[in-house]
């Protein structure tokens, strides 16, 4: 048996409980580490803090940095974790910052100021320790910084607050600080929308380079309270500011799926609602930058809980990318199945271009899918559900839908289930566009706006009432395809990411998504996967057999 965690339950309601306990277990005989954890309960909330310690923390009163066996009492008081964007570094020694101990090795940083904005935030804050990466990871050493790759999700959970090191220029002086913060102080009296979206523009969070990089995604979804630093000293709250724009999101049909602040906003919810898995995170930081490719994967370690993941970097991306599916489905994540590169042949997701349909996925039964791996073979039960028999692909907008739709023989109300009822939306957009529209009596003049809603070309001019619903307006779908169901013998629409030729098949595997959606494999006759597809799921019973597909 192995030891993986001590936990400590606390159950705060009138009254406060708390004890102990030691988890063991093994799993697929992989030595897993020890990790320390804790569970609050808050007014009947649930909250899982991981409070594993850092190996080093930086005290800004002694400028040193302790390991952790020779932490003192007062670091049980909590510490702060640093966010920052590394640039362009130039190597300093401990020497030049004042530190006095505990570093061995240069110290690398874009910009000097970077210790002036920790110890003036510190000061700030009333606090005494922190996660610093530069001051805490020996830089000289890559082997012990891979060690703790998988737990730098833990050290920013476990801190009492996140410090972001803008590279923002900010107000030059003071004056000018003041006018930002009265400006900020006084649109706080207007809407709570146009205080969040002033706030933003003012401090230019869109184009903060933090914003964009993808270690620094996980730092920020994992954090407790987050603050943003200037250069100048001025403080932003940048939790207050999620946490608005995420109420923003609701109400405002302004607000952009592809706005960097409002992404990471919606990524901060997500994890907050145990919505994250390996296909949505790949998703969402398909265009985020890292200097290092393997970084894609490593850098969402934290995130799904994947503490016991090995870190090298000598590996190729597609041999980390079948470890980490791997992985995934032995940790009961299915999601990477309905990830998809566009242009590309097969299941091993690339790190750029990628699409994710559906939404929080899950076996039919634990284990159903029953998949197994060698080195360039994924086996998996599946079932052939529907031929190809017509197909369109979706090239430019000059497509006549109508025309089309007649030629193939599809009835309105399957053509208006397959582009509305399985498009890709979020829960609450699918919800509340299905509630609005009966896709029975939806008539085609209504399709064609619907389908401009979801990116489908074809449609007409789409009213607000749409664009408040419906905010994926860059999604195109690659093809739209005709099927004919083999168990029925019934004409289907469907939609696909991905290029097929008539005469593949569509596969189902039994698992599906939140909305009860099977995910659908285009494949041809190798069975080689040529796309994905949402496939409405139904009362007909479905026999699934192993089958071994090249990955």
């Amino acid at each position: 048996m192995t030891k993986i965690f001590d936990a400590t339950v606390l159950f705060s309601t009138n009254c406060v409980h708390k004890f102990h306990v030691t988890i063991y277990q093994v799993l697929n005989n992989v030595e897993l580490c020890e990790i320390s954890i804790k569970f609050v309960f808050h007014t009947n909330k649930f909250y899982y803090m991981p409070n594993k310690l850092p190996v080093r923390l930086f005290n800004t009163k002694t400028m040193e940095t302790v390991l952790n066996h020779d932490f003192p009492k007062s670091v049980q008081d909590g510490y702060v974790a640093v966010s920052h964007v590394w640039g362009e570094q130039i190597f300093y020694s401990p020497e030049q910052f004042g530190i006095k101990s505990g570093i061995d090795w240069k110290i690398p940083l874009s910009r000097t100021n970077k210790m002036d904005m920790l110890i003036a935030a510190m000061k700030k804050f009333k606090m005494e320790w922190c996660w610093f990466d530069v001051l805490c990871m020996p830089q000289n050493k890559q082997d012990e910084i891979n060690k703790e790759i998988p737990f730098m999700g833990d050290y920013y959970n476990g801190a009492k607050m996140t410090l972001v090191f803008s590279d923002e220029k900010g107000p030059g002086d003071d004056v000018e600080s003041l006018l930002v913060s009265g400006i900020i102080k006084g649109i706080s009296t207007i809407t709570k929308h146009t205080s969040v979206m002033a706030q933003v523009g003012l401090w230019g969070l869109d184009d903060e380079p933090w914003i964009s990089r993808l270690w620094t995604f996980q730092e920020a979804v994992m954090s407790k309270q987050i603050h943003v630093v200037s250069p100048y000293k001025n403080y932003l709250d940048m939790t207050d500011v999620m946490e608005r724009l995420v109420v923003a999101d609701e109400k405002s049909i302004f607000l952009s799926s592809e706005d960097p602040t409002m992404n990471l906003a919606r990524a901060i919810r997500d994890y907050g609602e145990h919505k994250t898995s390996v296909g949505r995170m790949l998703y969402e930081c398909r265009n985020r930058k890292c200097y290092k490719p393997q970084d894609k994967y490593y850098g969402m370690l934290g995130i799904l809980g994947y503490n016991n993941f090995p870190v090298t970097y000598d590996i190729t991306m597609e041999d980390l990318a079948k470890k980490f599916m791997e992985h995934a489905y032995y940790n009961g994540d299915v999601s990477w199945l309905a990830v998809y590169a566009t242009n590309e042949i097969g299941f091993v997701p690339s790190y750029e271009g990628l699409v994710y349909i559906g939404e929080q996925w899950r076996e039919e039964k634990s284990g159903s899918c029953n998949i197994k791996f060698t080195e360039n073979t994924l086996f998996t039960d599946a079932c052939i559900v529907a031929n190809v028999v017509h197909l369109q692909e979706i090239v430019n907008d000059d497509i006549e839908l109508y025309d089309m739709y007649k030629k193939w023989e599809i009835d309105e109300p399957d053509v208006v289930r397959a582009l509305v009822g399985y498009c890709k939306l979020s829960d609450g957009e699918t919800k509340s566009l299905m509630s609005f529209y009966n896709p029975d009596d939806i008539s085609l003049t209504s399709l064609k706006a619907v389908l401009s809603g979801v990116g489908i070309p074809g449609g007409g001019n789409v009213g607000k009432l749409f664009k408040k619903y419906i905010r994926h307006t860059n999604v195109k779908w690659q093809t739209v395809c005709k099927l004919t169901c083999l168990k029925t013998g019934k004409a289907m629409l469907m939609t696909i990411y991905g290029k097929c030729d008539i005469g593949d098949k569509i596969m189902l595997l039994p698992m599906y998504d939140i909305h009860e959606r099977y995910l659908g494999i285009v494949v041809d006759d190798n069975l080689k996967r040529k796309g994905i597809c949402l496939y409405p799921k139904s009362d007909i019973f479905y026999e699934y057999t192993s089958y071994e597909f090249p990955l």
